[in-house]
């Protein structure tokens, strides 16, 4: 990794959450581009040369960075997935705490909230992120596993 590319991703890291997740969406967009271009733009520019040993050196070349592009496309969408599920989640507990803030706005002092915990609109939460309800229940034990798994970790930015 070029020294470009670590200073510009010190500087992501610090992004305020929206302008990440836009920086995120832009670069995804220009590599995917990239990629729908040429099944090769995502490999380095070899020649082809004039030999058959350069030749095969070249192919060999090409295998490795498709190789390493399409694991990186993998890893990529596998942590997309992970950030949706997230999202999601935090989604239902924002939905959910707005609700019960309206209802306690404008409701009659003698009724109770009339969700339990774990409950949530339905109707909210597959209008925005595009899920079903039932979806964003179940990811729920995930989420709260992955995030005791990073519990203690530390963001190098200061806030």
């Amino acid at each position: 990794m070029g020294s470009i590319v670590r200073e510009s991703l010190g500087a992501l890291t610090c992004l305020p959450g929206d302008e990440l997740v836009e920086t995120w969406q832009a670069l995804t967009r220009v590599v995917a581009d990239r990629a729908l271009a040429s099944g090769s733009a995502l490999t380095s520019d070899a020649d082809d040369g004039v030999t058959l040993d350069d030749q095969c050196a070249t192919l060999a070349a090409t295998r490795r960075d498709l190789e390493r592009a399409t694991e990186a496309a993998r890893k990529v969408t596998r942590l997309a997935q992970t950030v949706v599920d997230l999202t999601a989640h935090a989604h239902h507990d924002t939905v959910r705490a707005q609700d019960h803030l309206e209802f306690e706005r404008f409701a009659r002092a003698d009724e109770s909230y009339p969700l339990g915990p774990g409950e949530f609109a339905p109707a909210h939460l597959a209008a925005v992120p595009g899920m079903q309800p039932g979806t964003v229940a179940a990811m729920s034990d995930d989420v709260a596993a992955l995030r005791s798994r990073t519990r203690g970790r530390s963001s190098s930015c200061t806030r």
